[in-house]
């Protein structure tokens, strides 16, 4: 692709107190670029000015420059002023010890190409040992905002419009990892999501020795590179105070991510919609657990049932018994071909509350502030259905979001322990997908009703609740899964498998119907990456890379594919897809 638009991009590189050995490496990877328009500025003290290793730096090319201010004060507050000294039209903040793939700079002057809004674009990363082995490949999805407000996955190769920094570099004296974050913070505030690029290549490398200890690269693909700190967690809650967001800002499940603690709405009523078939064995421990161990304070539970379960005497009872509870009422249809998707529909209809949950009755409240949780995240601006982490009766991960694949869409983390941080730490995030399971979802009534609920014509059984979610994407709105709101699953067991020929011809129906709508976002979900295995469940590395849908058809000057890259060899034993 050849580039009309041409952009020059300012790299800055802070050095405080020394002058790293490994300087020279990055200065050579930057010098190495196959996109000729850029200016590395080394910002350091003026007592390093005669130091050999930046002497040989300057020898490289006249596009270095070395910016020595008077008064080095902390790097955080230079922050402004080297934006000002910078001259490109684009800058990004490099470590001093790290390194650039040859094709980094064209890849995002490419992409700026593409997509001329663009005011932020970043990249996926990787690892560098000291004896030259990439590994612990980062692939990150699109823009996702709760993930990003869950950890700073930006990462360290990502390109700012440096008109747009002079406005938002920040104010306070953070230590520069921590000085970032409060600059993507202020970044990203108010910018539409169609201004942030992602590029799913690799195109940064970070030095190993200078990040997560082994112990900390051995839980996952370097949840410790995206850590929170103390530092960070008040950068956070200045951020959310300064923008007079009412929201408390602490460390998440297991120490690997923020949360942010958001207030419920005005008016937080929740009408908890349940079709059921009367499996006692299951609905009693599922409304028994809502009734008792649910904190949220308002809270209204409708049964929908067929009639025929006032026949059976033991149904019967139970029913009588539960309505007189002024919590739940039992809603009474006549006999007719189940249709999860009417059945949630009417449901609805007959409810008032500003808030809805779509919840099985084969689900066990685990977590007290489930609710609360999820009716707080729902009523945030531009959030459209909200999910939770469900559990299989064992404890191993049901249900942690939904990626979309070539088959409809699957489980993240499906199977995983209980206790799994899972890729970049998701599983203690609050982060979005492009979906959620209707066996729990909390949604606005209005955003219900603005999407025409749950397609009761197309989709009766399959696909209903993950075809709402995109509808709810289509209109502009993102979905969100929360680990604070976490229930069992014994899943399925409301509808039954799909296992006779009736159910399999449905299936299929259902599925063409749904692979007709979202066909492109089944190959491409922009909230997974296609570096990913869209097989398994559990964010494995797949070979070759799906082409984005965005890019078919032009060069690739990246052609790693992430197989080889994990393995830091050649390899044609990866999973094909």
């Amino acid at each position: 692709m050849s580039l009309k638009s041409i952009h020059t991009f300012s790299l800055l590189v802070f050095i405080a107190d020394r002058v790293p050995s490994r300087l020279l490496r990055l200065v050579e990877s930057v010098h190495s670029q196959i996109y000729p328009h850029w200016e590395l500025v080394i910002i350091a003290p003026s007592a390093f000015q005669k130091s050999q290793i930046l002497d040989k730096c300057l020898q490289k090319d006249d596009r270095i420059r070395v910016f020595s201010p008077k008064d080095l004060g902390t790097v955080y507050s230079l922050l402004p002023l080297s934006v000002e000294y910078a001259r490109g039209d684009y800058l990004g903040f490099l470590g001093s010890e790290d390194c650039l793939s040859e094709s980094a700079l064209y890849e995002m002057a490419r992409e700026l190409e593409r997509s001329p809004s663009l005011k932020l674009v970043y990249s996926d990363e990787d690892f560098v040992d000291e004896s030259g082995n990439r590994c612990c490949p980062v692939f990150k999805p699109d823009w996702s905002p709760e993930l990003f407000l869950s950890k700073n996955y930006l990462g360290d190769l990502t390109i700012y419009q440096r008109k747009r920094l002079l406005d938002v570099s920040g104010s306070e004296n953070w230590r520069p990892s921590a000085a970032r974050f409060d600059v993507n913070l202020g970044f990203v505030r108010g910018l539409d999501p169609s201004q942030i690029g992602h590029i799913p290549k690799i195109l940064y490398h970070s030095n190993l020795s200078m990040k997560p200890t082994g112990r900390a690269l051995a839980k996952g693909p370097c949840p410790g590179k995206f850590q929170p700190t103390v530092e960070g967690l008040k950068i956070l809650q200045a951020h959310l105070d300064r923008n007079r967001i009412p929201a408390d800002a602490e460390f998440g499940a297991g120490g690997s991510s923020y949360r942010i603690r958001y207030p419920l709405p005005a008016n937080p009523k929740v009408s908890i919609i349940m079709p059921s078939a009367c499996k006692l064995h299951l609905l009693k421990p599922c409304v028994d657990s809502l009734l008792s161990r649910t904190s949220s304070p308002d809270f209204e539970i409708f049964l929908v049932v067929n009639e025929i379960r006032y026949a059976v005497p033991e149904q019967a009872e139970y029913l009588h018994g539960i309505g007189a509870d002024p919590r739940v009422k039992v809603l009474v249809y006549g006999d007719q071909p189940f249709n999860y998707a009417k059945l949630n529909n009417w449901g609805v209809n007959q409810t008032d509350s500003p808030f809805l949950c779509l919840l099985n009755d084969d689900t066990e409240v685990v977590s007290p502030g489930w609710l609360s949780e999820m009716v707080s995240l729902a009523g945030r601006e531009g959030v459209g259905a909200v999910g939770a982490k469900l559990h299989y009766p064992n404890g191993r991960i049901q249900h942690g979001g939904v990626v979309l694949g070539r088959k409809g869409g699957f489980h993240a983390f499906r199977f995983f322990p209980s206790d799994a941080e899972g890729y970049m730490g998701r599983l203690y995030s609050v982060c979005n997908y492009s979906a959620v399971t209707g066996a729990c979802l909390v949604v606005r009534r209005d955003l219900y009703e603005r999407v025409g609920g749950l397609d009761e014509e197309a989709f009766p059984v399959a696909f209903n609740d993950i075809d709402f979610c995109l509808k709810l994407i289509d209109l502009g709105y993102r979905n969100v899964w929360t680990p604070y709101a976490e229930l069992i699953h014994k899943e399925s067991v409301t509808r039954g498998l799909d296992d006779t020929p009736e159910k399999e011809e449905r299936f299929q129906k259902e599925f063409e119907i749904f692979k007709g709508r979202w066909e492109i976002m089944m190959e491409d979900d922009p909230l997974y990456n296609p570096n990913l295995s869209v097989i398994s469940e559990d964010f494995s590395l797949t070979f070759p890379p799906r082409k984005r849908a965005s890019c078919l058809g032009t060069n690739d000057f990246s052609g790693e594919s992430a197989e080889r890259i994990h393995n830091n060899k050649d390899s044609n034993s990866g999973r094909q897809e």
